[in-house]
């Protein structure tokens, strides 16, 4: 069962964000021993922390509950603010909206990019490649309280 497809963009979007130094982590409502198979198999294990994943027999810590986002800051000396979160779920944006992070939504499906705005999404992003394009200009500084590097005249 090792057949996960990388989203069009996605790996290039990690290397960019390693590659920037503001490193990488995964949240996610998937096993973290699926995670780390995958992370495991792009030679990205190790490179990307933290990796959580749903707790085994307890969907209630599910995201859009907090407590994976809390588990994820522990250990890094980063607030929830300092962190920017990319989600294609609606449970993405919930959870990112409720602790206060900033969040952009990955719209990869119809429907998605009305639904993430109207949740309070900061951005919306309709492809990978976006992230990949605009990590390294510091392109998201802006919403992690920092002046933005790209000029937009």
């Amino acid at each position: 069962m090792d057949k996960a497809v990388a989203t069009p963009g996605g790996l290039e979007s990690i290397s960019a964000a390693l590659a920037s130094g503001r490193g990488a982590g995964i949240l996610s409502n998937n096993s973290s021993e699926a995670i780390v198979r995958y992370l495991k198999n792009t030679g990205l294990l190790g490179q990307i922390t933290p990796v959580v994943g749903r707790k085994y027999a307890r969907p209630d810590l599910m995201k859009p509950n907090t407590f994976p986002f809390h588990t994820a800051l522990l250990g890094t000396e980063r607030k929830a603010a300092e962190t920017l979160y990319i989600g294609d779920s609606l449970s993405d944006i919930e959870v990112a909206r409720a602790v206060g992070a900033p969040v952009v939504g990955f719209a990869n499906k119809p429907g998605k990019a009305q639904l993430f705005v109207n949740a309070g999404a900061s951005l919306i992003a309709e492809e990978m490649t976006e992230f990949a394009d605009s990590l390294p200009a510091n392109y998201f500084d802006s919403l992690l309280g920092r002046p933005s590097q790209l000029n937009n005249n």
